[in-house]
Parts: structure tokens; sequence; C-alpha cells
């Protein structure tokens, strides 16, 4: 074995790292050193260039010029440098004061860095370190210093300045001098995440709008690496989210943050369109293949044995989309202050619209199951009074979002959307031409024209010119479009309805927010408004989109309406039964700068009692209508509270409508099931009333004798006049008439009167009731009785305890009492 040869330490290491060392502060000062030396001899060449001017003012023939030269020479004896030596002085006092200015600076900076930033991320730190304005300053500084030993070394060699290179370097001076109390001051301001965020975003901007100037160079390159840059700028926006997490960084401007990125996702989607999809632009990640998705040699090799396929890279063409919404759902965690957090949720509407229009379900999914998690994160308890409020506002904000993504949708498609745009669009993408700004498009649309262009270019290198009409394409695209919006409005309806039942359950079953469900199922249904109005948007498009006669099928085939309305109406439904079931908990819950959820749920109630009363069975009447009484009831009471000497004629005129509702709802109630002879559940509805005065141990006599006073006091046609309750008694009288004909309750025939024919309504149901009923129907202005009447003359006349009262008979009680006289 080789005995192993101890060598002394090479000493020569220690001058390669020494010259390596020197090798280094060279290269790093040379850019500051020449910039130092190129302001010393610029200041050289103007004295230069004053003096040679100055000669030929001289020496000119032109008198004018003799006197600008003897002008200049007066001013140069007045004012000029006489003493060289006092401005040697001037120019070391300066360098030393900058270089004073210079140390406090950077020692300032350095602080900052190694104690509030210690426990950063390294890449952070060294961004901070790299901070624009500041490395500037410091730049600025570092060439003031230098370029006042330069200047003072060629005073040395004999250099005689000037009065103009004199003041330029004295007023040079001065200004940096002055501006340190200002980027002093500012530096402490710039160590703020929010300010580096938005740095790193203007270096975003920049390679977008760069991308998009050279876009006709770009596009005949391939892997262009516009989008992988601004993914690594985005993700390092996470990284600075996820470390403002740390106690250290409280003072950051989460809310400036958000603003900025909303900005940025605004101007991305107005450039998304203009990237092309076939160029390997986009981020490139791994997909795991589906056996459905294997081709014959990898099913050969891979199904004998126990491993799965390989993954496959593809490009994610939402990546960019996604960490904008992973990181305003970052910064929205961190977020404390409420009344900030629901200030930065307000702004993501305009968000939510936006995105909208790429009519991805995929962006869909992500944004509102990120929008879910922060729901189920954030609920408090509800046991303290402030944190009801706080929770109905996060329930609020989510069913806004959700609304706000319909009403962009829908805005975005009928506004975009046009005959002229589609026709313009696919000439210039038949014809290989700048498309962008014809409109603007989802992105799955810029997919297929490019892969479009693609075949298109195949055929010229193949046959020598592009042979396919350009009806072709307007047709393709066209029908590609059409497409589109179609499978996007079906499957957002389906997410959304199952986002709804999943927030439902979550509030109702789970944690038991009662009141908060309530507010989100009166706010969700909006959401079939939205759907309808998205239906008939999508239903023009489609027209516009499909007018050629090839297409004549594709409207019943494709766009299933019927399906979708079908859907959201079983969805809206529910949602009123569950308002039906806990609409109660609003009863008594009065929060400050919020909605008046009781009044809400009451008015919606109202109106759907009449939709039951003509569509579901008379079992199902019965029960909803006991449930009526009840939220009108508690409504009446929540008002009469109010009353007071001072206001009761205006609260009497609120509580008018409410009397109005309960007699004429209790009076529909009773003829539907006067029809479909179900005496019983009327005579069960009677006794729910003696059953709900003695539970409430309240007097019947004197509860009706009140709100008949308000009754007959606003039947006067002077004081109803503009009443709340007009519109709402109208559409009731018209929904009774065109029931009672529909089921054939009430029917007409024409007779002889007096020689002439007229029409005359009977009903062939043997009771009192409704033959009264028919003898109040006219040919020309329908039902002429009011409905309240019925309840008066039925129920109230009929109370013994109101037999004291004297209620006066109605209408409609003088024509049941003729009636049962002929009978």
């Amino acid at each position: 074995m080789n005995k192993i040869k101890l060598t002394a330490y090479d000493k020569s290491i220690e001058f390669s790292d020494a010259k390596a060392f020197l090798n280094l502060m060279l290269k790093q000062s040379s850019k500051i050193l020449i910039f130092s030396a190129g302001y010393v001899l610029i200041l050289i060449l103007i004295d230069s260039i004053a003096r040679i001017l100055l000669e030929h003012l001289k020496s000119s023939y032109f008198e004018p010029f003799n006197q600008i030269h003897l002008l200049i020479e007066i001013i140069n004896e007045k004012f000029g440098l006489k003493f060289i030596d006092f401005f040697k002085d001037v120019i070391v006092i300066s360098a030393g004061v900058l270089g004073v200015i210079f140390g406090l600076f950077y020692t300032s900076f350095l602080n900052i860095i190694t104690t509030k930033y210690a426990n950063m991320h390294y890449n952070i730190s060294l961004k901070m370190i790299e901070q624009k304005t500041i490395k500037r300053y410091f730049s600025l500084l570092a060439i003031m210093v230098i370029s006042s030993i330069l200047f003072q070394l060629t005073l040395v060699f004999g250099f005689n300045p000037t009065l103009i290179s004199a003041s330029i370097f004295t007023f040079s001076v001065i200004i940096c001098i002055s501006s340190f109390i200002y980027f002093g001051r500012l530096s402490m301001i710039f160590f703020n995440e929010s300010i580096l965020v938005a740095d790193i975003l203007n270096e975003a901007y920049t390679i977008f709008n760069r991308t998009y100037k050279n876009r006709k160079i770009f596009y005949s390159k391939a892997s262009n690496n516009s989008l992988t840059s601004v993914k690594s700028k985005l993700e390092f926006i996470k990284l600075i989210i996820e470390e403002s997490s740390l106690t250290n960084f409280r003072n950051t401007s989460l809310d400036g943050i958000s603003r900025s990125l909303l900005d940025f996702s605004l101007f991305y989607y107005r450039l998304k369109q203009t990237f092309p999809s076939n160029r390997k632009w986009h981020v490139q990640i791994y997909r795991h293949k589906t056996w459905e998705e294997a081709t014959s040699s990898e099913y050969q090799v891979f199904s004998n044995s126990s491993r799965s396929l390989f993954p496959e890279t593809i490009e994610d063409f939402n990546h960019i989309d996604k960490l904008i919404i992973q990181s305003q759902f970052m910064l929205f965690k961190l977020i404390k202050d409420d009344n900030e957090k629901w200030k930065v949720l307000s702004q993501q509407a305009k968000f939510v619209q936006t995105f909208s229009y790429q009519m991805d379900i995929d962006l869909f999914d992500t944004y509102f199951e990120n929008l879910y998690a922060f729901l189920k994160e954030n609920l408090k308890p509800n046991e303290y009074k402030g944190n009801i409020s706080y929770n109905l506002q996060l329930v609020t904000n989510f069913s806004n979002l959700l609304i706000n993504y319909f009403i962009g949708l829908n805005y975005n498609s009928s506004n975009l959307i046009t005959a002229r745009n589609i026709k313009d669009l696919s000439l210039k993408v038949h014809s290989f031409e700048n498309f962008e700004n014809v409109t603007s498009i989802p992105y799955k649309l810029r997919i297929w024209i490019d892969e479009h262009q693609n075949k298109l270019k195949n055929e010229k290198d193949l046959l020598g010119e592009i042979v396919t009409p350009l009806s072709y394409t307007n047709n393709l695209l066209k029908l590609e479009f059409a497409e589109i919006i179609v499978k996007h409005l079906s499957f957002l309806v389906e997410k959304s309805i199952k986002l709804v039942k999943e927030v439902k359950d979550l509030l109702l079953k789970e944690n038991k927010y009662d009141l908060q469900c309530l507010s989100f199922l009166l706010d969700s249904l909006d959401i079939e408004n939205k759907t309808i109005h998205g239906i008939d948007v999508s239903s023009n498009l489609i027209a516009v989109l499909t007018e050629e006669e090839i297409f004549v099928n594709f409207d019943a085939q494709k766009f299933q309406k019927e399906s979708i309305k079908n859907k959201i109406e079983n969805l809206n439904e529910d949602l009123i039964q569950g308002i039906w079931e806990i609409g109660y908990v609003s009863a008594d819950t009065e929060i400050e700068n919020f909605p008046d959820l009781f009044g809400t749920v009451y008015n919606i109630l109202v109106n759907n009692i009449i939709e039951i009363a003509t569509s579901k069975s008379p079992d199902d009447l019965y029960v909803f209508t006991k449930s009526f009484i009840r939220y009108n009831f508690i409504y009446i009471n929540k008002l009469e509270r109010k009353i007071n000497s001072e206001n009761i004629q205006y609260l009497s005129a609120k509580i008018y409508p409410l009397v109005i509702d309960l007699f004429e709802v209790w009076s529909f109630t009773f003829f539907v099931l006067r029809a479909g002879k179900r005496n019983d559940l009327i005579d069960e509805l009677i006794e729910f009333w003696n059953e709900l005065f003695i539970t409430l141990k309240i007097k019947e006599a004197s509860y009706w004798q009140k709100l008949l006073a308000i009754y007959n006091y606003f039947q006067n046609s002077l004081m109803g006049l503009g009443n709340s309750s007009y519109v709402r008694e109208f559409e009731r009288k018209r929904k009774f008439e065109a029931y009672m004909k529909e089921k054939n309750f009430i029917k007409s025939k024409m007779v002889k009167h007096h020689h002439f024919p007229s029409k005359v309504f009977y009903s062939d149901i043997n009771d009192f009731y409704l033959e009264a009923i028919a003898k109040s129907f006219d040919d020309h202005f329908g039902f002429k009785g009011d409905l309240d009447q019925f309840f008066i003359e039925y129920f109230l006349r009929t109370r013994i305890v109101l037999k004291e009262a004297k209620i006066k008979e109605t209408e409609y009680g003088k024509t049941l009492r003729r009636v049962m006289e002929r009978n």
C-alpha cells in the first residue's frame, strides 16, 4: 500500500482568493465608477464647450456676439470662481457629507433587514434588498461621493472649472442631501410587503406588455416563457402572503396586496385571449392518465403489471388564474379586521364578473370551493351578538359573489357576442389576421381557433392554398361557440344547485346557524331570476350563432332549456320550503345596518301561499295556511309594538296591508277547500284560530275589533289611495278569477235577456258560497267583489265573541243572503 504523501498548505490559494475578491469588487463597482466618471467628464465637456463658444463670440465680427461676450465677462468677473481653493473645500465637504449620509442610510437599511425580517424567507429578504427605489438612491449617493473625489482629482491636475460646471455640481450635491430626509422616511414605508408585491406585479405587467407589443414575433416561436415568468412571480407573491402570517409582519397592508392582485387579474383577462394555446406558452403540469386514455402500446406494456400508467405532460391553460384565486383566498384568511375583510370581499364582485365570461366550469369550481372552505373556516359561534352580524355578513358575501357570477356572464355575453363581431372574427381567423381586437372571447374558443388555424395551415402547406371556404370556418366557429355557451350554462346550473345545498346543509344541519341560513336562502332566490335571464340570453345568442339552416336542430338537441328551468324551479321550491320552515327565527332579530329579514320573509311567503293554493293539494294548502297565519300574526304584533301616540296613523297604514293579506289569503284558501269539498279542513282552520288565541292568552274580541277598525278606516277610498297593498290585492284577484275558471268551478253560458243574448256565470257545485261568487262575476270586469269580504262574512260575522261588535254586512254578504233566500 502506497504511503500517503503529506504536503504543506499552498499559500497561493490565499492569493487566488484575494485576487478573486478584488475582481469581484471591481466588477460590482465598475458600473458606479463608469457613471461617476461619465458625470465628471460631462461637466468637463460642458466647460470646454463653454470656453470654445466664448472664444468664438469674442473673435466674431458680428457686433451682437461681441456684446454677448462682454456681458459674459462681466458676469464672470462679478460671480465667477475667484478662489479655486474654496471650491475644493466645498467638494471635500460635499464628499464627506454625502459619505456620512450614505453610511447612515445603508446602516438603517441593514438594521431593518436584520431585525424586522430576520425570520423572513431568504428569497423575500433578498428581494427586499433589491427594492428598486431604495437601490437607485444608494447608487445615486455612491455616484455623487465618487464624482466628488474624481472632480477634486481633476482640480489637482490643473482643471479650472467654470461657473456652469460648478453650479451644476453644487446643485446636484444639494439635491442629494435634501432628498435624504424624504428617502430616509420612505425607506421605512417601503419595507411593507404590499409595496414589494406592487413591484413584482409591475414586473409582470412589463412582461405582458412586452409580449403583447411583440406578439407577432413571439407567435412564430414556441416555448415563450412569458407566462412561466408570470407564474414564478405569482408564486413569489404567495410566498410573501404566507410569510405575512408571522408576528413580525402584522403591519403589512393586506388590503393593498388584494387590490393590486385584483387590478392585475383584470388586466390579465384582457390579454389572456392573445396567448396562443398551441405554442407551449402555458405552464406545463403532469396529469395521470386513465385506462380509457391508454394507447395500445401502453395497454400492452402496463396491463400485465401492477404499475400505473406514466403521467403525461400537458398545458394548464388556467394555471395563472388558479394562482391568483389561491393568493386572494390566502389573503382573506389573514385579514383580521372585519370591516377590511368585508371591503376586500366586496371588491371580488368585479373579479367574479370578469372571469365568468371565460365560461370555464373548472375556474368556477376552483373559486367557489375556496370560497366555501373560507366560509366554513370563518363562521363564529352565534352566542355573541357581534358574531351574529359577522356571520350574516360572511354568508351574504358568499351569495352575492355567486349571484355576481351570473350577472357578469349574462352581461358580457349579451354585449360582446353579436352577429357583426362573429362575422369579423371568423373572417380574421380564416385569413390568419390579428383577431384579438375584434371582441373578447372565452379562452376555450381560442383553443379551438388555434386548432382550426393549424388545420388550415397544413392544408396550405400540402395543397399550396386554403381550399376550405370561409363560410365553413364561419359555421364551425359559430357551432363551437354555441356549444361552449350551452355546456357551460348546463354545468353552471348543476354546480350552483349543488353549492347552494351544501351551504344550506353546512349552516342548518351541521352548525345550526338558522338566521344565517335564512339570509342565504333569501339571497339565493335571485339565482332563479338570473338563470332564467341567462337562458334567454343564451337563446338569443344561439339564434345569432345558428341562424343558418344547417343548425336548425341545434337548439332542440343541445340546449335543453326546459330541463334547466325545471332544475332551477325545483331549487327555488326547496329554498322557499326552507324559508317557510325557519323564517320565524328572524321575527325578533334586529341587526344594525342589516336588511329587515322578517319583512323580506313575509313578502315572499305572502306571494307563495297563492301559488300553493293553485298548485298544491288541499292538505298541503291547509298546512301552509296555518303557517302563514302565524307569520301574519307575528308581523302584526311586531308592528303594534312600535305604535305610539305620535305615529299611530302612519303605523296603522303599515298594518292595513297585513290585515288585507290575512283576510284575502284565508278567503282564497276557503274557496279552494270548499270547491274541493274539504269542509273538514275548513273546520280545522277555524279551530286553529281558537287554539291560537287560547295558547297566546289574547282576547279574541279586542284583537279582531282592533284589526277591523284599521280595515274600516282604510277602506275609505281617499285613505286607501296609494296604499302598498293595492298591487297585491289586484294580483290576487286576477289569480283567483283565473283559478276558478281554469278548474271549472265557475262556468258561463249564454241566455236571452229581454230578447238579447247575454253571458251569465254559474257554478255546478251545490254550494251557496260558490254560487254567490258566480253571481259576482262579470263578462267585462271579471270578479267584481273583494276577496277580503268573504272572511268577514264567513268567519268574523259568525263569531259569537264578536256579536256585540255589530260588524256591517258587506256587498258579498248581501249577494250571499239573496242566493240563500232564493233557494
